[in-house]
């Protein structure tokens, strides 16, 4: 049976992994780590809320958390997608430059506001002129 939420994957790509041991690979081996938003169904205020899990200190709500399950220092994650092959026929949300730019702007304001230096990928299909 396939994961209604990842219908595309066969059932193999279940995201078993969560923040805490991503970020944990990625120190083993050396990696920068790079998260990816969901735009198209994470309000700006809950992509807001992931930046200060991983980048907020201890005495904020969400590294408060962070801390409590074992990290105390932040992530320091800079390097944010706003959203995964947006403008593919296939994914949910906007499908146009124009609506993309629009969704991710509201998002990508929300992350900053937490994080001022944080850098930020464009989704789109590529090669694509329009996008």
């Amino acid at each position: 049976m396939e994961n209604e939420t990842q219908p595309f994957t066969h059932g193999y790509d279940m995201h078993e992994i969560d923040t805490d041991d991503f970020i944990a690979l990625c120190r083993e081996i050396g990696a920068e780590p790079f998260l990816t938003i969901n735009a198209a169904w994470d309000s700006p205020e809950v992509c807001a809320a992931w930046v200060e899990y991983c980048n907020g200190p201890a005495e904020s709500k969400y590294g408060r958390l962070r801390a409590q399950r074992g990290h105390q220092e932040p992530y320091n994650v800079k390097w944010w997608s706003l959203g995964n092959e947006m403008g593919y026929g296939h994914m949910e949300g906007a499908n146009t430059p124009d609506g993309y730019a629009s969704l991710v702007e509201t998002h990508a304001r929300a992350m900053l506001k937490v994080t001022p230096d944080l850098k930020f990928v464009s989704s789109g299909p590529y090669p694509n002129q329009e996008w």
